[in-house]
């Protein structure tokens, strides 16, 4: 999978700029329920969280075997629907728990961005 960005309109942080990239498919041994991708640096995962978002983040989720609900981005898509294949907005974390829908972020299969990932 690949994850984009277009030029952001916010201040955004470099944890949340380094979250694009390619992303490859981990073996399902080494995971848990749900698919996890892991982008090319090894630092951050596309993975479906304990609350059934898909989520965007890194180390420490890993570290917790992907049995927490955090990330720098998160869409709330319907069960059983990989992430690349959501539609609606992905969302970025903002202070606190607040988050914030973002047109600007796009997860695709072939690479190139979109606003509906569902064509």
């Amino acid at each position: 999978l690949t994850v984009t960005m277009g030029k952001p309109r916010w201040r955004t942080s470099n944890d949340q700029l380094d979250c694009a990239g390619v992303y490859t498919l981990l073996p399902m041994e080494d995971t848990c329920i749900w698919p996890v991708w892991e982008h090319s640096r090894g630092d951050r995962y596309i993975y479906c969280g304990t609350t059934g978002a898909w989520y965007v983040g890194g180390k420490d989720a890993r570290e917790k075997n992907f049995d927490c609900a955090s990330g720098d981005f998160k869409h709330t898509g319907k069960g059983g629907i990989l992430p690349h294949k959501l539609s609606d907005s992905w969302e970025r974390a903002g202070g606190g728990s607040t988050w914030t829908p973002d047109v600007h972020i796009s997860v695709s299969a072939d690479g190139k961005r979109t606003t509906d990932a569902s064509s």
